[in-house]
């Protein structure tokens, strides 16, 4: 009688150890396939930043040279009183 409480509580520790493993298993995976999204996303964002770096760099000069400009063209402009 003990040996077949031994054995059942066993079968049932292995059947339960078991389930635990798939269980893990399918939350390892579950948590890679989201590392994996989130580091497409990190590399969607550094192209887009490097993107938009280049694009500011060519920017940049034409709004300093405006800003110039416009100085220049209040500083010609006759006032009135």
């Amino acid at each position: 009688m003990m040996e077949k409480f031994i054995k059942t509580f066993l079968q049932g520790h292995a059947e339960m150890a078991d389930e635990q493993e798939k269980a893990l298993a399918e939350t390892t995976n579950k948590v890679q396939s989201q590392i994996n999204s989130l580091t497409d996303l990190v590399g969607e964002a550094k192209g887009d930043t490097v993107e938009l770096k280049a694009i500011l760099q060519i920017l940049f000069p034409m709004v300093v040279d405006l800003h110039s400009r416009q100085a220049a063209l209040e500083d010609v402009r006759p006032s009135f009183p």
